[in-house]
This record gives C-alpha cells, sequence and structure tokens, in this order.
C-alpha cells in the first residue's frame, strides 16, 4: 500500500497524474532544484528560474515534454500577473511536497495559465488532541 496518493497537476491545459507510487520520486525530482524549506523561506520573493526549473521537472516526471524555458516563460503571463502565476506554481510544489497526513485541504487551486491544479495527496486524517502533562517542563531535577 502506498503512502502517497497520486498527484495530478497541469500545464497549458493538460493535466498530468502521477501515480501514488511514483510520488515519492516526484518530490525528489523537485527538491534536486529547490527543497521545501527553500519554498517556504522564499515565498514572497522566490527565485524565479528555480521556480520554473522545478516545476518543469515535475511536469517531466509527469511525462510531459517541455523545457524550463517554456515554463519561465509561462510565468509571465500578459497583464502583468508574475506575482499570481509564480504563486500558484509554488502552491502546486509544496501541495505535491506534502505527505497526505499535513494536507488540511484536498484540493488547492492553483490554474489559469500554468494550468496547474492539485488534485491530492487527499484529505488529511482527523486530527485529535493529545492530553497534555500537567508537569512543567521547567521544573528543576531532583
Amino acid at each position: 500500500m502506498a503512502i502517497f496518493n497520486p498527484v495530478i497537476f497541469g500545464w497549458g491545459g493538460n493535466d498530468y497524474t502521477v501515480p501514488a507510487e511514483r510520488v515519492l520520486g516526484l518530490v525528489a525530482e523537485i527538491e534536486e532544484v529547490i527543497t521545501f524549506t527553500d519554498l517556504i523561506a522564499t515565498k514572497d520573493r522566490p527565485n524565479l528560474s528555480k521556480l520554473a526549473r522545478a516545476y518543469s521537472a515535475a511536469l517531466r516526471y509527469a511525462g510531459a515534454k517541455i523545457s524550463d524555458e517554456e515554463v519561465y516563460q509561462g510565468l509571465f503571463k500578459p497583464g502583468g500577473a508574475v506575482f499570481l502565476e509564480m504563486q500558484k506554481a509554488i502552491i502546486v510544489l509544496m501541495a505535491i511536497m506534502m505527505p497526505p497526513g499535513a494536507v488540511t485541504g484536498a484540493n488547492s487551486e492553483a490554474g489559469s495559465k500554468s494550468g496547474a491544479s492539485f488534485g491530492g495527496n487527499s484529505q488529511a486524517a482527523p486530527t485529535r488532541s493529545s492530553k497534555r502533562s500537567s508537569k512543567r517542563r521547567s521544573a528543576a531535577a531532583g
């Protein structure tokens, strides 16, 4: 049984599916270019060339015939919506990279020019609050 669920994302009106048993390989391809932590840390000012390279690597892993340059150009949507396209790509990459138990929503919409949409690392399991210890953590050892 696979830990991940299949992911669906797209580009230019085409959807690409990566089966559950290949999702970790997809994550590894993305992380060859940019790590999850890097995506979070540079969310407001990411390196556009790295973002394009990571997204195109994911697309190629899923079977698309696309170059890094095509994805980079796609970030520059007519009308000056670069920031919006950049955010969409970041959302899709982060959603792909998050394990199913960490995802709180089943679907993140990231579509438009990039055509990117995330169809699932499924819904997160319901969270349960754990019983907290009544002992103080800072109590002196004795």
